[in-house]
């Protein structure tokens, strides 16, 4: 969970053995208690690019969260 500027997100680090099912169910939640923005940025993205990651992510919460 990531607030900046009085906005909520949520950056998930999916790791090998990810499987989307889950996710969109645990988006469902997040959304339904105010939480817009639930972004997926892959391990190897997080390790090898952590300043991008960020970025793109608090780029996305600016704009809709």
């Amino acid at each position: 969970m990531v607030v900046c500027e009085g906005k909520t997100g949520i950056l998930e680090v999916n790791g090998p053995h990810h499987t989307a099912d889950a996710d969109h169910e645990r988006a469902r939640l997040f959304k339904q208690h105010g939480i817009a923005v639930v972004e997926h940025f892959t391990a190897s993205e997080c390790h090898d690019m952590p300043d991008d990651v960020v970025e793109r992510f608090l780029r996305l919460l600016r704009l809709n969260g």
